[in-house]
């Protein structure tokens, strides 16, 4: 699968598969741990708000950070907030004490897109829709053998309780480490800004960039429509499937492992042959057909009767996972593709700000909600949002694909 890929090529999508283990160990116990140390619904939407808010302000600084260093630089940094952050989950004793580690985590410095920014960025054009795909590829099979690992942990820990679930941010923390250093020895100082000249860096501030950005590139109010419902929907299923399937489906740790294993399954088989469509009839069209499945699989999930019905809906998808999980990778390829290079830091920053916009809103309501008693609404608003915001404004976005004739790394515009 990795054969004739560049050494750099092969060890960023092993390190972004291997990042993928403490993820998945962490994914879906983070707001169980933070319910087993008492925390509310409404208490874990104000987590999630907190841990936005941070990111809505250091992401702009951030973005235009990435277009001055190299991305080797900012990986191992966001790396080592993210170790930083497990060891304060480790040692936490009441669930207000967890803040720190949400902002930390993931969120000053989101690993997987600044993966996805090094990829698309030294990857031609016709291969890029493959190559996001073989990276998904690597992070299912990690994704498979971390859910049942963790599963075993837990459950050999205790189960699902404070106690069960603390040792899974240990083991992570050794898994972190060992991927700082295979990222420090194993890529180069990649950049985003070898073409510009150090003169304009150093001239514009960076208010004056962004208004140039926002100004430069037509169809960007779309795409902030687009991931604003995105990211705030799938934010929303993070936090609540989990405790759905637990209190309202029995779910214990095995069964969790299973359904997880299964949709890592699912989604491994299809990104490969969904990269590759999209590299041959074009993004768009390829994005609409595992939208579908994404919005199948949510609906699945909240009428589900059986066992069995679960299962399907953890093949078809909801959120990243299952088949349904792939339109979410042929948007990500659409999102860094269409702009040119050196203005990749800066759409880093702006998606900083859309992820943080619409969690803080969208999670403190989804939480309210949730202690209300009005669950079945909180799982079926990203239906609805996909099928009325989602789908017609990609329908008014261009085509970013670029045909093999075009090899220049900007791509089009988005």
């Amino acid at each position: 699968m990795l054969r004739g890929l560049t050494n750099k090529l092969k060890v960023l999508i092993v390190a972004q598969g291997l990042y993928n283990i403490p993820f998945s160990f962490c994914s879906q116990y983070n707001m169980l741990f933070a319910q087993a140390l008492g925390a509310s619904g409404s208490n874990i939407g104000l987590i999630t708000a907190i841990s936005a808010l941070a990111m809505l302000i250091v992401s702009p600084l951030l973005g235009l950070t990435l277009e001055r260093h190299s991305l080797k630089k900012i990986m191992i940094l966001g790396l080592v907030c993210d170790t930083f952050a497990l060891a304060i989950f480790a040692l936490a004793g009441k669930w207000w004490m967890l803040i720190p580690g949400f902002i930390l985590y993931g969120q000053l410095i989101r690993q997987v897109s600044i993966m996805d920014i090094f990829l698309i960025t030294v990857t031609e054009p016709d291969r890029r829709g493959t190559l996001m795909g073989v990276s998904r590829v690597t992070w299912g099979v990690t994704g498979i053998s971390a859910s049942l690992i963790a599963a075993a942990v837990v459950t050999y820990f205790g189960g699902i309780n404070a106690q069960g679930i603390r040792s899974l941010y240990y083991i992570s923390i050794i898994l972190l480490l060992f991927i700082t250093i295979m990222v420090f020895f194993g890529l180069d100082e990649t950049g985003l800004s070898n073409n510009r000249k150090n003169e304009t860096l150093e001239e514009e501030s960076g208010v004056r960039e962004y208004l140039k950005f926002f100004r430069g590139e037509k169809h960007l109010k779309h795409w902030i429509v687009i991931r604003l419902c995105r990211d705030g929907f799938m934010s929303l299923q993070a936090i609540f499937v989990p405790l759905w399937m637990v209190n309202f489906k029995g779910a214990d740790a095995a069964m969790l492992g299973v359904l997880s294993t299964l949709s890592a399954i699912s989604s491994i088989l299809m990104h490969i042959p969904a990269g590759k469509l999209a590299d041959k009839i074009g993004r768009k069209k390829t994005f609409f057909l595992f939208s579908s499945l994404y919005c199948l699989g949510i609906i699945t999930l909240i009428l589900a009767p059986s066992f069995e019905f679960l299962v399907l809906a953890y093949i078809l998808g909801w959120g990243m996972g299952g088949m349904g999980g792939v339109a979410l990778t042929i948007l990500m390829t659409m999102w860094w593709e269409g702009i040119p290079t050196e203005n990749r830091g800066k759409l880093y920053g702006v998606e900083g700000i859309i992820s943080a916009s619409s969690r803080i809103p969208i999670t403190a309501v989804g939480g309210i909600l949730w202690d209300k008693g009005l669950q079945t609404m909180v799982l079926t608003l990203p239906v609805l949002a996909e099928l009325f915001i989602v789908i017609p404004v990609m329908y008014t976005v261009p085509e970013t694909f670029k045909n093999k004739n075009d090899l220049s790394v900007g791509g089009s515009r988005i």
